[in-house]
């Protein structure tokens, strides 16, 4: 009915490399493809430091992992709860210093825990169990050491510690006798007692069980007791498979290279003489499966030396029920088993409860046979705070009639009446947290330590706190605190100090992950690493490699790894780990992990020594490198040194790869875990060799140099002659330079550079110059397709031309070959009209490529058109037109004329023929007739205007004078009448009296006489209009008829006298001379 916890010592690994100098004068091929030189950094084998920690915070360090060790300091001592024990009266909790508490059940809900005042005899952060029986407390050390003590009366101070006679783990066992069970062990996890101070038993967790006799041994027919120096340790004499001594996990057959199982981790009676099984001892596996044994059933019977009585294994682990497939989905995460008189329960470290009744243990039959139930257990419970429902760091199960559970931050639940489910009720003080409550330490256990460099060192407490050391470990401060609600199993921490990665990584063991920069506490997540099985809680250790590749290590054997920038991948499941036809796991007790420095594989260590090795990638096989016989099954953690590996037991004893002792620490027995600084020689990022193709630009080469340590100073040679030097600025120096490209060629530039240890590396980068080919950028080209012209190309290199081709629109050219600064004359395709883009891509012989680009604009001549007089007068009402005549070297196009801005439609026009517009000449006036035309390209020509008058002004006269006239005279007017386009009608309106409408012809006279018969004034008017019947502006003419009068003869004149003169002359000259006419 009592119940001891198994402690899950939690463990970090850090990585530590095997490494390979870098050459320092090798040289490459110009602009070749440097190989990373994080895979080339060497080890100083001349200085190592591993430091090795203790449960309570106390660290050591050694030269090289052999004596003497020294205690460096000590972080604030630290412990947490790991194991319940439960009677009618009291529960009871032990912690791993030694410390017990005591509450009343009868006041559970309550304040009022209680501490013994009686210390344990020997100083010690290694006790794992404690039970209780009608008269006395047990208590168990890992070391095999077991004390009792009153409980009562007397209670803080009841009396003094007792061991049991003999020393538990020098006492050799019966034969077939074993130098593994003759050694020292410090690997026993579990005890109980029965009620009646019968029996005490002790169990190992290779599945060794142990039984001594106790004060009412003697009803069974024993003769000894306690302190009985005749009473010893007596192992079950079971000489059946799997092997004498020891528990198998489950199988029977086909041992882990013929090492039992590592992975037992409880122990407890059930002693209900009355009921089934009766008197029988049950132990859990951290896999679930329970195996019982008979002790004692009648007196002087003792089944427990009988090598006829077997263990029996829970049949329901396996086929047909399976629970550990179906029901515990694979779960390695189980912790405590307890017994009352009428069940088992299993516990796992989520603080799950699983039971059944005893009687049903060994029933077989499907029908009526339960699997495990599940008893709610503290998870999702109403009455407990919600920060419990994510933890997982509960450490033990006892039961008196109902069970008791307890967390390693002191805190318990019971439930009443568990049979029905009903809720967890939690303790007194339990509720509180931060060093409030009355159980809750103030600073938890320590899982793991970590050495970033020499001076730098982490160590993880299990609560989440990470304190830090910049002194080698001498003085310790907070350096943060991780949190994960209200919990405290966080079991590993790992340090990656390469290529400037400066973090640490920290896990839980549900598989959470979690890095902070190591200069300040800045916690990111970095993801959870459980990628093959359902969520479980048995992550074990994590380890960082050189390219800060994070592994990480279940105990089932499960490893995952990430990659910076990925995502959780599974490595897969450790040697031996599984057997043919049997698909549960034959071991789940792996502890520590540790990375090969800048590879990618990686050893897994057992608690037993047993060791694997897995090389690079997911799909490679795991190697066993260690299969002798183990000298105990209490190793903790490996870590990698230079050509060798050191693994630590939780005594402080320190052995090599060769499993030989080197070292042993002492210290108070609680050792978890082990580091080891490697000083490698400094490194840098490997900048790439580089190729520059611009004149006169500057090139940048930049070196990140790191060392994990310190860096000193650096030297610059440029083509192996001094270039500059400098001091670095501390890890992570940033060294730049720029030179510029004037002259082609190939130039090396060499830093070397070394450490504050005198570790020189070196990195060179080739430069090669060589200026991508030119040309001679011609210009855009506007042709017809009637050209000539040619893309006049030069091309141009500095090393060697290659090959060129031209595209056109996206059509490209076969490849040619091209000669340095020649022209190319690449000819113009002129069968279709329209813009080119023509772009020739070429490359030189180092197939370098430039590309030049001119756009090609392909035309047909402008069309032509003839320019018809201007202006031109039509007569209205006339058939007019304009002649123009359109002409194009490519045929026809269209036109449109445009009369006073209104466009007309567009027509079809015939090369070299008159378009023959008709020109609108029903109305007079000045119209613009304006022709647009293109051609078949959709080029327009210059467009041509004709202004046309067309003309249709009224008639004119002239204006005769008026006159008098003699009466019965013969007078007439003489109109003239004139027009712009021909003749008309006229007539004359006398004294108002018109006249008959009369032709006229243009510009002649009209002659109207004149009516002079009778005396008087007359108004002659003539209206006159032309053929369009426009009237012209009449004209009057004032005509006076008068009496006729005699004139008066005229007085012969001048003229008459002289032609009177002249025949005179004549006749007398002819009288005087003979004259001939």
């Amino acid at each position: 009915m009592k119940n001891k916890t198994k402690q899950l010592f939690s463990i970090t690994l850090i990585l530590t490399m095997l490494l390979i100098c870098i050459n320092l004068t090798s040289f490459k091929t110009p602009t070749a493809n440097k190989e990373s030189n994080s895979s080339n950094i060497a080890v100083n084998n001349n200085l190592s430091d591993p430091w090795a920690l203790e449960t309570n915070g106390s660290v050591f360090s050694s030269l090289d992992g052999s004596d003497p060790w020294t205690f460096t300091g000590n972080t604030p001592t630290g412990y947490d709860f790991i194991s319940v024990a439960a009677d009618n009266n009291n529960t009871y909790g032990l912690t791993n210093d030694g410390q017990i508490w005591r509450h009343s059940n009868n006041s559970w809900g309550t304040p009022g825990w209680s501490k013994l005042n009686v210390p344990l005899p020997n100083k010690s952060n290694a006790w794992v169990s404690i039970d209780v029986s009608i008269t006395y407390l047990y208590v168990l050390n890992a070391n095999g050491s077991v004390y009792r003590i009153l409980k009562d009366p007397g209670w803080p101070n009841p009396g003094t510690w007792v061991i049991g006679s003999r020393s538990l783990h020098k006492i050799p066992p019966p034969p077939p006798a074993t130098s593994l069970q003759t050694q020292p062990a410090f690997s026993f996890v579990s005890l109980a007692v029965d009620w009646n101070d019968s029996f005490c038993f002790v169990l190992r967790n290779n599945g060794e069980v142990f039984r001594h006799e106790c004060d009412s041994s003697n009803i069974w027919g024993f003769g000894g007791n306690w302190t009985d120096p005749n009473s010893d340790w007596w192992i079950y004499q079971s000489y059946g498979n799997p092997t004498p001594y020891a528990l198998e996990h489950g199988d029977g057959v086909n041992q882990y290279w013929n090492h039992p199982s590592t992975g037992w981790v409880s122990i407890d009676v059930y002693d209900n003489y009355i009921e089934s099984p009766n008197y029988s001892v049950f132990v859990l596996h951290n896999s679930g499966l329970v195996a019982r044994k008979n002790n004692i059933a009648f007196a002087g019977i003792d089944y427990w030396m009988m090598p006829t009585e077997p263990w029996i294994y829970d049949f329901r682990w396996a086929l047909p029920f399976d629970d550990w497939n179906i029901l515990w989905l694979y779960s390695t995460a189980f912790e405590s088993i307890a017994c009352n008189d009428d069940s088992i329960f299993i516990m796992q470290n989520t603080g799950m409860v699983w039971w059944i009744y005893a009687s049903e243990f060994e029933m077989k039959n499907v029908v009526f046979c339960n699997s495990w139930l599940w008893n709610n257990g503290p998870v999702g419970s109403p009455l407990l705070p919600t920060n419990e429902v994510s933890t997982s760091a509960f450490v033990s199960i006892d039961a008196w009639t109902e069970p008791f559970i307890l967390k390693n931050d002191g805190k318990a639940w019971r439930c009443l009446n568990y049979t029905f489910i009903p809720p967890w009720q939690p303790c007194g003080d339990n509720d509180q947290n931060n060093g409030k409550g009355t159980l809750y330490p103030s600073v938890f256990s320590y899982s793991s330590i970590t050495a970033f460099n020499l001076n730098i060192i982490f160590v993880l407490s299990k609560n989440g706190t990470i304190y830090n050391s910049t002194d080698g470990g001498v003085n310790w401060k907070i350096f943060g605190h991780l949190g994960y609600g209200n919990d405290s199993a966080w079991v590993s921490i790992a340090s990656a100090n390469h290529k400037n990665h400066s973090y640490i990584y920290a896990l839980y063991n549900n598989g959470t992950v979690v890095r902070t920069t190591i200069r300040t506490f800045q916690p990111q997540a970095y993801g959870f690493c459980n990628t093959v099985y359902p969520f479980d809680t048995s992550w074990v250790s994590i380890a960082l490699d050189g390219n800060a590749t994070a592994y990480t290590l279940r105990n089932l054997g499960l490893i995952s790894y990430k990659i910076q920038g990925g995502s959780w991948i599974s490595k897969g499941i450790t040697i031996g780990n599984y057997i043919t036809g049997f698909s549960h796991p034959q071991d789940s007790s792996w502890v520590g992990i540790s990375a090969y420095h800048f590879r990618d594989g990686v050893i897994a260590l057992r608690n037993d020594i047993v060791a694997d090795y897995v090389p690079a990638g997911s799909s490679q096989s795991y190697i066993n490198i260690i299969s002798s016989a183990a000298i105990d099954s209490s190793f903790v953690e490996v870590t990698q040194i230079p050509n060798n590996y050191l693994m630590l037991v939780n005594t402080g004893d320190v052995f090599d790869s060769s499993t030989v002792q080197i070292g042993s620490i002492g210290g108070d027995t609680g050792f978890v875990d082990i580091t080891y600084f490697i000083d490698n020689f400094p490194w840098d990022n490997n900048p790439p060799d580089q190729l520059v193709n611009v004149r006169s630009s500057q090139y940048t080469i930049t070196w990140n140099i790191y060392d994990d340590v310190d860096l000193l100073n650096y030297t610059i040679y440029r083509a192996n002659s001094f270039y500059t030097d400098g001091m670095c600025t501390g890890n992570g120096t940033i060294v730049q330079i720029n030179p510029t490209a004037i002259r082609s060629g190939v130039i090396n530039y060499t830093i070397t550079y070394n450490d504050t240890f005198g570790q020189t590396s070196s990195d060179t980068v080739f430069i090669t110059i060589d200026f991508l080919p030119w040309d001679n950028d011609p210009n855009d080209i506007s042709t017809s397709i009637v050209g000539s012209e040619t893309i006049d190309w030069r091309l141009y290199d500095d090393w060697a031309p290659s090959k060129y081709q031209v595209i056109v629109n996206g059509s490209e050219s076969n490849w040619s070959t091209w000669t340095n600064a020649t022209n190319l004359q690449y000819p113009i395709n002129r069968t279709i009209q329209g813009v080119f883009n023509y772009t020739i891509k070429y490359n030189d012989s180092r197939n370098q490529f430039s590309t030049d680009q001119v756009w090609v604009t392909i035309t047909d001549q402008k069309p032509q058109s003839n320019q018809p007089a201007t202006p031109m007068n039509v007569l209205q009402g006339s058939n007019s037109y304009i002649d123009w005549i359109l002409t194009d070297d490519a045929g026809t196009g269209k036109y449109r004329v445009i009369k006073n801005h209104t466009p007309g439609l567009w027509s079809s026009w015939t090369n070299d023929t008159s378009v023959h517009h008709q020109i609108d000449t029903s109305i007079t006036g000045t119209i613009n007739y304006t022709i647009q035309y293109n051609d078949s390209s959709n080029q327009f020509g210059n467009p041509s205007t004709v202004i046309v008058n067309v003309i249709n002004n009224p008639p004119q006269s002239n204006h005769p004078a008026s006159r008098d006239v003699d009466q019965n005279t013969i007078a007439v007017i003489d109109w003239v009448l004139t027009d712009d386009i021909g003749a008309g009608h006229y007539r004359v309106i006398v004294n108002q009296t018109p006249g008959v409408w009369t032709a006229w012809q243009n510009n002649t006279a009209v002659n109207i006489p004149i009516d002079t018969t009778t005396l008087g004034v007359y108004n002659y008017t003539i209206v006159f209009n032309d053929s369009y019947g426009n009237l012209g502006n009449p004209d009057t003419v004032i005509i006076t008829v008068k009496a006729t009068t005699t004139p008066t003869p005229p007085i012969p004149g001048f003229m008459f006298y002289l032609v009177v003169f002249g025949i005179i002359s004549l006749i007398l000259l002819k009288k005087s001379k003979k004259i001939e006419f």
